[in-house]
Order: structure tokens, then C-alpha cells, then sequence
């Protein structure tokens, strides 16, 4: 099957550099590769601000009706968000489908999601971007006969009416949130069991899926495109010093990251809200990393995780040279690995140990016979290191959260 061909359109607003416009526009070329269109050609604009009417100048227009002739292009894709009436217009001059980055994401999620949650959460994100651009989508949908921009869960919904919709978006929004109550029993029964909690974030493709594979000997899906995996998924881990732990691959953040979608996996990002620690996987290769890890931290903050604790993790070190590496090394607290390398992957875990030890401490307690209960408690979290028999008790040897550790304070030796 052929690839579609699309035009790629970006603008340049006040306080963005030339080389920022020209990173996002690469990008937008992969998420288009990852969607399955050919990049015909890309063009920008540099305006003080977005044409009420068509985001670009007519003039700019014309030219992209020219590019979109010449190369027989079936798409027209934006790097920013279009009204609905923007998107409209355009698509009267173009005469083919015009998407913009929203939408192009989108489309990417609809495709990857394999999992119920992660299907219902596209498909909301879908109806709560389509639902205010229904009118021009009915005559887009007829005549442009689907492909990027199209697909997915919400494709079915579009041709009907908004009260439809609506109440679409109602049952999705419940049934996603009965998706969320187990997460969150879930999440409640590791703290009950004393687990401590690491979430894995990062810009898209950064490398999560393989380190998390490489770390925990697990089988995530692995691919080098964005947005290749979307559902969390937790598999545990053993630290050096003993402490069990549970580590969770998230979906990857991006810049621009559509409010549709930061609503939609809400539940998903639950898992990063409720870590004790957070390890940034960060693509130390990538030319825009500076910016790659101001976009994640901006996300962090929206969704309230801003002020968790985190290493940064500097991954893919094996396409760097030793200069590279090196000055990476020296950022405070930063470790620098590739995945695919055991003693890389080993020096990782160590700093994971030593960060999460400093919120544990080691005691050694006689918990009395008849305080039955306080030793069954201690068991269930995984807490006992070692324990002797005694005429008075319970001797043991246990690590409890600092949180945790005044619950025994009256029986430590």
C-alpha cells in the first residue's frame, strides 16, 4: 500500500529561535513517518502572530497549494493546534486533508494502543478533539475516504450527531474511570505491602521500553519510532541491598504534549504522581536534548510531579564519544548508561539503591508475643531481614520506610 504524502507547515512566533522551528519541524516529520505518510516537503513561516483565518499568510497559503500540486501530496500537516474554522478554510484552498499536530498524535496513540485503558483513553482524547470540528469532518470524511488523521477508536463516532458524541464521551470517561479505581487499589495494596514505587519518564523515544527490559529482564515492546509503546506497564525488581521494589514504563512525553491527550491518560500518569522516585530517561545523542528535558519537566509540573525525587538518567551513551560522556557525567546526581550495556546497567541499579536506602532505615527490634499482630504487619510488608525466637520475643532485623519506622520506635534493641 502506497504511503501518503504530506506537506509539513510550521510558524515561527515571537521569542522562537530559527533552529527550535527547524528541531520541531524534524519532528514533526518523524511523528508524520510514524503515522505512515512520506514527507514531500516542509516549509515555515516566521509571523508576530497566527492569521485568525488560515494560521499562515494567504501568501504562504498559495505557495503550500503549489507544493501540495506539485507533489500530488494527500495531507497538509501543521505543528501547531488549528481552530476548527482554521482547519476548514485551509482545506478549501488545499483541496486535501489538512491535520494539524493534535490530530497527527493522535492518530499515532489510535494506532499504538493495544490495551483496553489505552484504547478507551485515545478514544476520549479523539471525541474531545473531534466533537467542535464535527461539521467539516462530515464533508472530510466523505470525500477524502480516510488514512492519517482518521483512524482509531473515535473514527466511527464522527459522522454522528454531538448529543451522541456527548454521551460517548460520558461512558468512556466512566468506564475509564472504573479502569482508575483499580489502578488505584492497585496502588494501594504495593503501599500496604511496603513496595517501594520508581517510575521511568522521559521524551518519547528516549529508550525507556529497553532500558526497563534490560533492567528487569521483562518484555516490553521495543521500537525506534515515537510514541512506540503507550501502555504502563510495572514489572519489580531487587535491589542489591535486598529492598523489592516495582518499576513502571510510562508513555513518552513530547513537546507541545495536546492538553486532549494530558486529560485522557490521566490514570496512566497516576503512576508517575504516586512514585516515590522518578528516573528521567533522557537520549543523550539527540540534538535537541536541552530542550527534549524542559518539555518533560514541564509536563512533570502540569501533572503535579514536579517536586518528586528523580535521577536523571543520560541513556544511549554508546552513540557518544568519551568527551561526551564525560560532561555529561560531571551534571550532579546524573548517571550515564547505555541499555545495552551490563556494566552500565549495573552502576544504574547501585544509584538506585543508594537513593532509595536513604528512605529506608535498618532496625533491629523484640517485638513481645503477645504483640502478635505488630509482627504480622511487619511480615506483610516484606519488612523482616531476619528474626530469632526468644523467651522474650521476636528478635528481628527489618527495614521500614522512615515514614513507617515510629510504629516500632517502642521495641528497638
Amino acid at each position: 500500500m502506497a504511503k501518503e504524502k504530506a506537506v509539513l507547515v510550521a510558524v515561527s512566533l515571537p521569542g522562537e529561535t530559527d533552529w527550535q522551528v527547524e528541531q520541531s519541524l524534524v519532528e514533526l516529520g518523524e511523528l508524520a513517518k510514524t503515522a505512515g505518510a512520506k514527507v514531500a516537503a516542509a516549509v515555515w513561516q516566521a509571523k508576530e502572530r497566527p492569521d485568525s483565518k488560515l494560521f499562515i499568510g494567504k501568501g504562504k497559503a498559495d505557495e503550500v497549494k503549489g507544493l501540495v500540486a506539485q507533489y500530488s501530496a494527500d495531507s497538509v500537516i501543521f505543528d501547531e493546534e488549528l481552530t476548527p474554522s482554521q482547519q476548514l478554510n485551509l482545506e478549501g484552498i488545499f483541496d486535501c486533508k489538512v491535520i494539524d499536530r493534535t490530530g497527527l498524535i493522535l492518530d499515532i496513540f489510535a494506532q499504538h494502543a493495544h490495551s483496553a485503558a489505552g484504547k478507551l483513553q485515545v478514544e476520549l482524547a479523539q471525541l474531545n478533539y473531534y466533537l467542535p470540528r464535527l461539521k467539516g469532518l462530515g464533508i472530510q470524511m466523505s470525500r477524502l475516504g480516510g488514512g492519517i488523521g482518521t483512524r482509531g477508536p473515535g473514527e466511527t463516532k464522527l459522522e454522528t450527531d454531538r448529543r451522541r458524541l456527548r454521551r460517548r464521551i460520558q461512558r468512556v470517561t466512566r468506564e475509564l474511570a472504573e479502569l482508575a479505581k483499580t489502578r488505584a487499589t492497585q496502588r494501594q495494596q504495593r503501599l500496604k505491602r511496603h513496595i517501594f514505587s520508581i517510575a521511568l519518564v522521559g521524551y518519547t523515544n528516549a529508550g525507556k521500553s529497553t532500558l526497563i527490559n534490560s533492567l528487569t529482564k521483562g518484555e516490553v515492546y521495543v521500537a525506534d519510532q515515537l510514541f512506540a509503546t503507550l501502555d504502563s506497564t510495572t514489572r519489580r525488581l531487587e535491589l542489591p541491598s535486598g529492598i523489592e521494589v516495582v518499576v513502571t514504563d510510562t508513555v513518552g512525553f513530547i513537546s507541545k504534549l495536546p492538553h486532549e491527550l494530558v486529560a485522557a491518560f490521566a490514570s496512566t500518569l497516576d503512576e508517575v504522581v504516586s512514585a516515590d522516585l522518578l528516573l528521567h530517561i533522557v537520549d543523550a545523542a539527540d540534538a535537541a536534548v536541552t530542550e527534549q528535558i524542559r518539555a518533560v519537566e514541564t509536563v512533570l509540573t502540569e501533572i503535579g510531579a514536579g517536586e518528586i525525587d528523580r535521577i536523571q538518567v543520560f541513556n544511549k551513551a554508546d552513540l557518544l564519544d568519551d568527551e561526551a560522556k564525560a560532561a555529561l557525567g560531571m551534571k550532579l546526581g546524573a548517571v550515564v548508561v547505555s541499555a545495552i550495556n551490563p556494566d552500565d546497567l549495573g552502576r544504574l541499579v547501585e544509584a538506585i539503591d543508594r537513593r532509595v536506602s536513604l528512605g529506608f532505615l535498618g532496625l533491629t527490634v523484640l517485638i513481645p508475643y503477645a504483640q502478635g499482630a505488630l509482627r504480622q504487619w511487619l511480615h506483610s510488608r516484606g519488612a523482616v531481614i531476619s528474626e530469632e525466637h526468644t523467651a522474650e520475643g521476636s528478635l528481628m532485623d527489618i527495614r521500614l520506610k522512615k515514614v513507617e519506622a515510629q510504629r516500632v520506635e517502642a521495641f528497638r534493641v
